[in-house]
């Protein structure tokens, strides 16, 4: 009887480690892709925005096209100050030069960020990305 269970163990424990670790590199690698294709969709969408957002003549047109496409898009001063949100008055809109992701646009650097919107109080998705004239 204890060879069976010597056996049982020999085998079994073996390739239940095995079967949980390659689950675990799966999970992972799925996790990776995941955020790639995400990040992608984001840069994205923000090309078709840089790219709208100079074709169009005027602000209402631009914003009434965001809205179509359920994209909430500001657009900053190089001081922080917002010329142009179209999911919000950016007047009442407060200084964005502090934030992160619009510091490292300021420098080059296209940052995501995820927080609260101050704005509209919802779990909010950033990019943010230097706009070239």
């Amino acid at each position: 009887m204890t060879n069976k269970y010597k056996i049982f163990i020999a085998i079994f424990l073996p390739a239940s480690l095995a079967l949980i670790i390659g689950l675990a590199i799966i999970d992972q690698r799925n996790r990776q892709l995941g955020q790639a294709q995400f990040e992608e969709q984001l840069q994205s969408q923000w090309l078709l925005v840089s790219a709208i957002q100079k074709s169009l003549p005027n602000n209402s047109e631009f914003k009434n096209l965001c809205q179509s496409l359920d994209l909430r898009v500001t657009l900053v001063a190089e001081g922080g100050q917002v010329l142009l949100d179209t999911g919000a008055d950016e007047e009442a809109m407060e200084d964005h030069s502090q934030r992160e992701e619009i510091r490292n646009a300021f420098l080059g650097v296209p940052t995501t960020a995820i927080r609260e919107s101050r704005t509209t109080r919802v779990h909010t998705i950033y990019y943010a990305k230097l706009v070239q004239p």
